[in-house]
């Protein structure tokens, strides 16, 4: 049930963590010395430092969402069903789905130097044990000026130019850009004297499936005014989040009840 995005002129990167357990997540920093092992791959020591959330498991930070010290920032996010993980090639760079996130925050800058870094990059299908099996997930990636979306799929990565800087979960990601074509009528602009302020965003989805986050997260980061003061920044960005957060009880599961577990900004510049 997640929802990301970066705002802010480019500056924040928001992110909410839906689910209905826990994971053990925390705060992590990794040094630019602290040794990232991979199981396809040679072992990392230099690399840019790193600072996100994760569960740590045997002393590696399986990390949901994280920045390095560029500004570069990685979020993961559910794609049950649709993600699809390779068996090992010779011939590509073969990363478990838990590494993707550590392997370009600690080689890449930007954007675009991800984009470069995905050549020849392949998910395959390798736990990180037998108690924590795959998660299906794909990602959304954003520097200062720019985001991108990559999927994992039959084909390989796709990657997409992200306009809208956004992503939340199932189904793919071009089909939430051509939902969100259904409420371009939505403003926040006031007309003619009404009964209620805010009808003209009248249609705007409340509920709390995924389409409905992406449309709601993208015209309330568009239209959400942007503070000058560095504190009212990040206190925006986490009434953006607040905006498109899961409350408990309101989805209902056999095996509990879904809820917004953390709510994390990170500034790209400090």
């Amino acid at each position: 049930m997640c929802t990301a995005f970066s705002w802010g002129e480019g500056r924040l990167f928001g992110r909410n963590l839906d689910l209905e357990y826990h994971y053990r997540e925390e705060v992590v920093v990794l040094g630019r010395g602290f040794p990232l092992g991979y199981r396809h791959i040679a072992k990392d020591t230099r690399h840019y430092a790193i600072i996100g959330i994760a569960t740590v498991e045997k002393g590696y930070p399986l990390l949901y969402d994280a920045m390095n010290e560029h500004g570069l920032c990685i979020a993961g996010l559910n794609f049950v069903g649709n993600a699809h993980y390779h068996t090992v090639r010779e011939d590509r760079v073969n990363l478990a789905p838990y590494e993707l996130i550590p392997y370009l925050l600690s080689h890449c800058r930007t954007v675009a130097e991800v984009r470069t870094a995905l050549l020849g990059v392949i998910l395959v299908a390798t736990p990180f044990s037998e108690e924590l099996p795959l998660a299906e997930l794909h990602f959304l990636v954003s520097d200062k000026k720019e985001s991108l979306v990559i999927e994992p799929r039959k084909k390989g990565l796709t990657v997409y130019r992200s306009p809208c800087e956004l992503l939340t979960i199932n189904p793919p990601y071009a089909y939430h850009l051509f939902h969100c074509q259904q409420y371009r009528h939505l403003s926040a602009e006031e007309g003619e004297k009404a009964f209620s302020r805010g009808l003209a965003a009248y249609g705007l989805p409340g509920d709390f499936s995924s389409p409905s986050r992406f449309v709601r997260a993208f015209f309330v980061k568009k239209n959400a005014t942007l503070p000058k003061e560095e504190d009212k920044k990040i206190g925006q960005c986490f009434h953006i989040l607040a905006s498109v957060a899961m409350v408990e009880g309101c989805i209902r599961l056999k095996n509990g009840f879904p809820k917004t577990v953390y709510s994390v900004c990170a500034d790209k510049e400090s």
